[in-house]
């Protein structure tokens, strides 16, 4: 307003300055009155806009907070929900009843599958709870059995029994949860799996001490998995599995044990394993440091078209057969090495110098006049060719 006046009072003061008399000196100076006036109602328009455009800054301001206090509302009420589910399937997980125990499995599952950021959890849960202590049924009939119908069997016995065939069965629960998360989209397009499941990420699993049932990890992605002291009850089955790091320290196989087409990206260790069974590595690769250190192998070991980068096979015993055919090493330690049968390296392959441990005692050696070069493995490579003299003597120890 006070521009406005001053300029009508500028004008009209210039127009009495031009020395115009009469009719345009009044005509004149109604124009400038219209200039003021016009002046006045486009600042009063602008001014307009002004507070209009403020007004609503700060409506949307406003509504920007009160959208930021929703969605932290929305998302303390869902992280309240989640504890809340979390800590009532614990609680549950402790109950005496299987039944109560196997819905608290099934509802971390579906706390896990519809929040991402808690599966890591849930994983560490399920393992937390293999872990506990557990020893298989002592009475190896079943429950329906004619002498437990008949009462023949001691009902703290048959009670005992039941408990644990449940435990059993909760324990395998947990075990193909686990499975059915991390085994890869790949795996079961191959196998032709049902509909997948794969909780994608980078996931850890700790079973240090766990008794573990028939556990079938085919196919899974293990970024890191600590299986130090565990017994694996029944057959267990990684194949095609792709471990970046393991460790079976100390680790029991009872039944056949299969890893074919297993990767292994990171270091491996299998020092001081125990497999009672087959075991059967065939077609696996082993990219950082295979420690297979004072193993025992009472079955039969098949390493057959295996890739060892680096392997260590320091006081290693085999009691059955020992067949590395096809197998290409880079780099192995074969020191006191125990084999109840001779061992076979049939069309396998060795680095230049590669072995830090002569294998003529194991009635093999290096062919020095052939050198060959394997796609996908840089320099040359020389055939192992067996030693008759060796051949003849047995058991083999170096």
């Amino acid at each position: 307003m006070l521009f406005t006046a001053a300029t009508g009072l500028a004008l009209w003061w210039w127009v009495g300055r031009q020395g115009i008399q009469g009719k345009e000196l009044i005509s004149m100076r109604l124009d400038a009155v219209k200039v003021a006036s016009a002046t006045a109602i486009g600042g009063g328009g602008l001014f307009a806009l002004y507070l209009t455009a403020r007004r609503q800054r700060t409506q949307e301001l406003e509504l920007d907070q009160r959208r930021d206090e929703f969605r932290h509302t929305e998302k303390d009420a869902v992280e309240r929900r989640i504890t809340e589910l979390y800590s009532k399937s614990v609680e549950q997980l402790g109950s005496d009843k299987a039944s109560i125990r196997l819905g608290a499995m099934y509802a971390l599952e579906r706390l896990a599958d519809g929040n991402p950021d808690h599966r890591q959890t849930v994983i560490s849960m399920l393992c937390a709870y293999l872990r506990m202590p557990f020893m298989q049924p002592s009475v190896s009939f079943p429950v329906e059995s004619a002498e437990l119908a008949a009462g023949a069997i001691d009902k703290v016995l048959r009670q005992e029994y039941q408990e644990v065939i449940q435990e059993r069965e909760v324990r395998m629960t947990a075990q193909r949860i686990i499975a059915d998360h991390l085994r890869m989209e790949r795996y079961r397009l191959e196998r032709r799996h049902s509909v997948s499941r794969y909780w994608d990420g980078e996931f850890y699993l700790d079973l240090t001490g766990a008794t573990l049932i028939d556990l079938d990890l085919s196919g899974c992605r293990l970024s890191g998995a600590i299986f130090v002291n565990v017994v694996f009850s029944g057959s267990v089955e990684f194949v095609g599995a792709l471990f970046s790091e393991c460790n079976f320290q100390g680790a029991l196989f009872e039944g056949v044990a299969w890893f074919e087409a297993a990767e292994f990206d990171g270091d491996s260790g299998f020092t001081q394993a125990r497999f009672k069974g087959e075991s059967n590595f065939g077609d696996a690769t082993f990219r950082g440091v295979a420690s297979f250190n004072e193993t025992r192998f009472d079955g039969e070991a098949d390493f057959g078209s295996v890739i060892f980068e680096a392997a260590s096979f320091r006081g290693t015993v085999f009691n059955g057969p020992a067949y590395f055919g096809n197998v290409v090493i880079l780099g192995a330690t074969f020191e006191d090495v125990t084999f109840a049968h001779h061992p076979t390296f049939v069309k396998a392959f060795v680095g230049r110098n590669s072995l830090k441990a002569p294998m003529q005692a194991l009635g093999w050696v290096v062919d020095e006049t052939a050198s060959v070069s394997i796609e996908g493995h840089e320099g040359l490579w020389a055939p192992l060719v067996p030693v008759p003299s060796v051949l003849s003597s047995t058991p083999i120890r170096r």
